[in-house]
């Protein structure tokens, strides 16, 4: 079981944010629903009247990716946008990249793939060439993975993965360590049956 990821510090163990990773698809799948959506809708109403903007913007970014794991992509996209438009700048430059992985996450969860890899190329650019936001380039690295597999392009995700692999194996945190690694599992399992459009590791990389 896992908790929604890359949040800040503040709202990281309000309950209710618990999900699943299903094995076969790879989409997070919330533990209690209707906890989840009590959670979503408190960290909203935080966001719109705390004082603090910095702080409203990471909770309306949390909440989006909360309703956008609920199948609200309505009140998601609204909550991501709210938070991006108080997120200019460069002093917010990391929570930014936070909710513009989200909003990739947004554009896979409503099937619109070429659109989410679209948002998700520049942001592991970015993650690759400024060391601000090199501590985001797993999570985006995953999703990438994680939209390429939707697509059926399962050696290119595997790549994604096993980069993204690394990187947490560096961080030393289980939870991710995990995910990347039932992703793995997933993505070589649908290789070695020759679905998709890539059924055969990519051997041009390094």
């Amino acid at each position: 079981m896992n908790r929604a990821q890359l949040c800040s510090d503040t709202v990281s163990s309000l309950p209710g944010s618990e999900y699943t990773i299903d094995p076969v698809s790879l989409r997070a799948k919330p533990v209690d629903p209707v906890a989840m959506e009590h959670c979503a809708h408190q960290l909203q109403d935080q966001a719109q009247q705390l004082a603090d903007p910095i702080e409203g913007a990471r909770r309306a970014s949390y909440a989006g990716l909360l309703f956008a794991l609920l199948g609200d992509c309505k009140s998601a996209k609204e909550l991501i946008e709210f938070a991006l438009a108080r997120q200019s700048g460069a002093k917010r430059l990391v929570d930014r990249t936070v909710t513009e992985i989200r909003l990739a996450q947004l554009a896979q969860f409503a099937g619109q793939l070429v659109e989410a890899q679209a948002l998700l190329d520049p942001i592991i650019a970015r993650c690759r060439s400024d060391p601000a936001l090199e501590s985001l380039l797993d999570f985006a690295l995953q999703h990438q993975g994680k939209v390429l597999f939707d697509q059926g392009l399962f050696a290119t995700a595997l790549d994604c993965f096993n980069e993204a692999l690394e990187l947490r194996r560096i961080k030393q945190l289980p939870d991710l360590i995990a995910s990347t690694e039932l992703a793995i599992a997933t993505t070589t399992r649908e290789l070695e049956r020759g679905t998709g459009g890539q059924n055969a590791p990519d051997t041009t990389r390094p």
